[in-house]
């Protein structure tokens, strides 16, 4: 999903994980764990 992220927005890894973690926090999506760094997020 970070990958798919910094393509559609055009940032940093950094900023999309930052960005991601605050979407997180915030409720607005869901965050899910595949296998080792594998993750998936989903729209709440």
């Amino acid at each position: 999903m970070n990958k798919e992220y910094r393509e559609l927005f055009g940032v940093s890894r950094s900023t999309a994980a930052r960005d991601l973690r605050r979407l997180v926090e915030l409720n607005l999506i869901q965050k899910y764990e595949i296998s080792g760094k594998e993750v998936i997020y989903s729209i709440k």
